[in-house]
């Protein structure tokens, strides 16, 4: 369980979930901004949504979701 673990977990439930992740141009580019976001510890990015609910359980995250939870993750 890393903050990247978490990240491709993340892009992997964009992609199924949203029409608009499947453009790779405009998956990159708000991917880019949600790692400086989590990297940064800057809570400026709506993080609770079913989707990073579905990529914290997709690395065998238990429990709630906070911010704070994803920004412990180890940056490996």
């Amino acid at each position: 369980m890393t903050k990247t673990s978490f990240l491709m977990a993340y892009k992997s439930a964009l992609i199924r979930e949203h029409e608009w992740a499947r453009d790779p141009a405009h998956l990159n580019n708000y991917l880019n901004i949600v790692a400086a976001y989590v990297r940064h510890n800057m809570n400026s990015w709506i993080w609770d949504t079913p989707t990073t609910r579905a990529a914290w359980r997709a690395i065998g995250c238990k429990g709630r979701i906070t911010f704070k939870g994803i920004c412990a993750l180890p940056d490996a």
